[in-house]
């Protein structure tokens, strides 16, 4: 059984996913999402707060009662501990709201070790999660409003 620890992770990592400023923005709005998530793992990555901290809403919240400042709190004790963090996304489903919005279904998988294909998240038995985002459209591209996460399988991860 997977600890806190490891649902706070993948919280934190989807959370930067998904956050992440893109240095330009596709045209396509499916593309443009899909554009932060990339930047978001990379953000992730290299443990880089001053990309998070401007993509997650004031109005955040989540089901497990965080606000904006306790997932901040949170990354920041992560990355200070210089744990390593690698991640394997997969979109599951991506709706774009009438709104500009978007609401995102990944499975995540978490470990210290890269994982460059789901063959490594099973072989390393990293961490693997179920998460639903919301997404607010803002000028410079998103915004994080809400997220839901649940502890999944690899089977989950590779359906």
């Amino acid at each position: 059984m997977l600890g806190m620890h490891h649902a706070r992770l993948v919280f934190a990592f989807a959370l930067l996913a998904l956050l992440a400023a893109c240095s330009r923005k596709p045209p396509d709005p499916q593309a443009r999402v899909r554009a932060f998530l990339t930047q978001l793992e990379e953000s992730v990555e290299r443990q880089d707060m001053s990309a998070i901290k401007p993509l997650i809403s004031g109005a955040y919240h989540d089901d497990r009662g965080h606000d904006k400042k306790a997932v901040l709190r949170y990354l920041q004790l992560r990355f200070l501990k210089r744990q390593a963090i690698h991640a394997y996304v997969k979109v599951v489903d991506l709706h774009l709201r009438a709104d500009g919005g978007a609401d995102v279904d990944l499975r995540v998988a978490v470990a210290a070790t890269a994982l460059p294909d789901v063959d490594a998240v099973e072989r390393l038995r990293a961490a693997v999660y179920s998460m639903q985002l919301t997404l607010a459209a803002d000028d410079d591209g998103f915004q994080l409003t809400q997220a839901r996460w649940r502890q999944a399988g690899l089977t989950d991860l590779v359906d």
